[in-house]
């Protein structure tokens, strides 16, 4: 058939000398080689990013020639708590920043859907490798120790950032009463608490097209209800502050 678009797709795990085998159709003999996508997806737990090429595949095997990847940026920081003591064993999670809908082409590259995460260590420092986007980052104290909160709308370009001292807000206990219909105590409610998102305008954040927007409400809390249907909840009392401007490392 004529006019039709045709897309072949293929796709490997390197080995532990960094090779993949791919089965690519190609050139045809005494022809021009076949031009390939090439889409490098590395794990979010290396220091390596993901990175798309076009190589040139001629009409016999052969080893294509080396991709090197780019080592991705390190986001560092230190978190404290509302009182300005290290937190230690907090987990930082970066959450990708989702982009307007848009028609994805098979050739672009798939995310790696496991969130980039790290610990913090005894002093509360914490190092994130991430490719370049923006990111909401989930700050989760260990349970019971303080509340979860984000510091949202992150942008993360070719070169390393440092935060500085990222102090989590202070508690607030938030008591809820859940009742039916009859206005009879529900018990054993899953109640889920979650914080809109800021989207005013202010310096660095703000929901234009060159600015990163976070949408998304962020859970903060959840439990169920007891026998006399009352639940409680830690909850951040306000936003979490960091040591900003950010800049870039030496």
């Amino acid at each position: 058939l004529s006019g039709v678009r045709v897309i072949y797709t293929a796709q490997a795990d390197t080995d532990a000398q960094g090779i993949a085998k791919l089965q690519l159709v190609p050139a045809p003999s005494g022809g021009s080689n076949l031009t390939y996508r090439v889409s490098i997806v590395s794990p979010s737990r290396l220091p390596y990013a993901s990175v798309s090429r076009d190589m040139q595949v001629g009409p016999t095997d052969g080893l294509l020639s080396a991709l090197t990847l780019p080592t991705r940026s390190r986001l560092i920081g230190r978190l404290l708590s509302a009182s300005g003591e290290p937190v230690s064993g907090g987990q930082v999670v970066a959450q990708p920043i989702a982009k307007p809908v848009e028609v994805r082409s098979p050739l672009d590259v798939v995310p790696d859907l496991t969130l980039p995460q790290t610990t913090t260590d005894s002093d509360g420092r914490f190092v994130l490798r991430l490719d370049p986007g923006d990111y909401d980052l989930d700050m989760i104290p260990v349970l019971g120790t303080g509340p979860r909160t984000s510091l949202d709308n992150q942008r993360i370009r070719d070169v390393d950032v440092d935060l500085g001292e990222v102090r989590l807000p202070r508690l607030a206990l938030a008591k809820v009463l859940v009742v039916g219909p009859s206005l009879a105590p529900a018990p054993q409610v899953k109640v889920r608490v979650l914080e809109l998102p800021d989207t005013s305008p202010r310096y660095g954040l703000a929901c234009t097209l060159d600015l990163p927007c976070s949408k998304v409400a962020k859970v903060r809390a959840e439990a169920f209800t007891d026998s006399k249907g009352r639940v409680q909840f830690l909850l951040p009392d306000s936003l979490p502050s960091a040591s900003l401007l950010p800049h870039s490392l030496p």
